[in-house]
């Protein structure tokens, strides 16, 4: 069998507005909280700025998720990008917390904007045959803005400040701009005509007539999604709270800690996808979930550099496991007419899961520690484990053997 073509043009334009954009989010997901303390707040402030980002990427969400399915992929791109890009820009001009709250909330409307619709375009444009792969390595744009903006932003902030921050990351919107204009996949023509012929089109019908927000959430993809929330919950923890609580335990450089994480993810995104596709995702998805387990216990006790960095490598292993797989299964469980409003659903759950997880915990690290936030963020992944076994694996497990029955008849 010939093996279909995966690296397109428009698959590498997706990659790359996912890299500068990405970069532009995560450093401000890291450098906010910062700024924020340097304006004067504390810890509670600082996972405000993550919690309103979320808030207001949620409530849009489901809008940009109903645009991508009925208008236009590209549209919501370039929504995303031009927002996002705005509000890197006038962050030079925030002086005070609460005009920081507000750009956040700007900031959080692009964010929701770019991730519905490039999860979308993903989904559209990989062969079915090398979905987990094709997701996996997408997936490397997120880890790479995850990993080197978090890192990036501490050199530049004591290296050269925030206004180089804040045009830098502008510089990175620009770009993304440019990507999300020159991708062209998209016909209308054959949008439309995926809806009349095949049979969830009347499911799609039925689901208008029982209520708005079966127009703007997909119920196939909240299995994976409600799996997804808790694991997002930890990750909370860790996208705004690293850095405070490496310079609470004397680590210097901690950025490094995101090197490694990013190492680490890169190596299960090339082997991980491939491997799912091959045997399954329960193979990848299992041993992900018993990784991250461990590398919050090791964070929650770390005490030096080597913990902070042998925590950074089991996490990426385990989140590079688990992510990209709940993703391609909310892909695998929505038809194409609906993968908007799946990835609206999927990616609300993120939202709601970093968001709140950065908000409650900025709030426990206040009165207790950070042990104790990544104790409890243990308890988070051991719930979305026992969530995954309620929800999907029997799902997946059947799904593979249909597949070897496939093959061998």
């Amino acid at each position: 069998m010939e093996t279909q073509k995966l690296w397109t043009k428009d698959y590498v334009l997706i990659i790359c507005f996912s890299i500068m954009l990405g970069m532009g989010n995560h450093m401000m997901i890291t450098g906010i909280p910062l700024y924020a303390i340097h304006l004067g707040g504390n810890n509670s402030t600082a996972g405000l700025m993550m919690g309103v980002f979320m808030v207001a990427a949620i409530l849009v969400r489901p809008f940009f998720g109903n645009l991508a399915d009925t208008k236009s992929r590209r549209l919501v791109l370039l929504i995303g990008g031009i927002i996002c890009s705005l509000s890197f820009f006038f962050y030079t001009f925030a002086f005070s917390v609460s005009l920081l709250l507000f750009l956040r909330v700007l900031n959080g409307i692009g964010f929701s904007a770019n991730t519905n619709a490039s999860g979308t375009v993903v989904a559209d444009i990989i062969p079915k045959s090398r979905l987990s792969e094709g997701i996996g390595f997408y997936g490397i744009s997120n880890v790479l803005a995850t990993a080197l903006g978090p890192a990036l932003t501490l050199l530049i902030i004591k290296s050269l400040g925030y206004r180089t921050l804040f045009f830098i990351t502008t510089v990175f919107g620009l770009v993304s701009i440019i990507c999300a204009y020159l991708i062209s996949y998209e016909r209308k023509v054959a949008v439309k005509s995926v809806k009349k012929p095949h049979q969830g089109i009347q499911d799609d019908e039925n689901k208008k007539k029982r209520g708005v927000l079966d127009l703007i959430f997909e119920r196939n993809a909240i299995p994976p999604s409600f799996v997804m929330l808790f694991v997002a919950f930890a990750m909370g923890g860790i996208q705004s709270f690293i850095p405070i609580y490496g310079a609470t335990r004397g680590i210097e450089n901690i950025g490094i800690y995101f090197v490694f994480y990013a190492i680490a993810v890169l190596i299960t995104r090339i082997f991980g996808g491939k491997i799912a596709d091959r045997h399954g995702a329960p193979i990848v998805l299992i041993p992900g979930f018993i990784l991250l387990i461990i590398s919050f216990l090791v964070l929650a006790f770390a005490t030096n550099f080597t913990m902070f960095i042998i925590a950074g490598i089991l996490y990426g292993l385990g989140f590079g496991s688990v992510q990209p797989l709940l993703n391609s299964t909310m892909v695998q469980f929505c038809s194409p007419s609906r993968r908007g409003a799946g990835n609206s659903t999927f990616f609300t759950a993120m939202d709601v899961g970093s968001g709140g997880g950065a908000v409650i915990w900025g709030i426990i690290s206040q009165h207790y520690s950070f042990t104790w936030v990544y104790l409890l963020c243990v308890g988070c992944i051991v719930i979305s484990l026992i969530s995954y076994f309620i929800l999907l694996h029997r799902k997946l497990t059947e799904a593979l053997e249909a597949k070897k029955t496939l093959l061998t008849t």
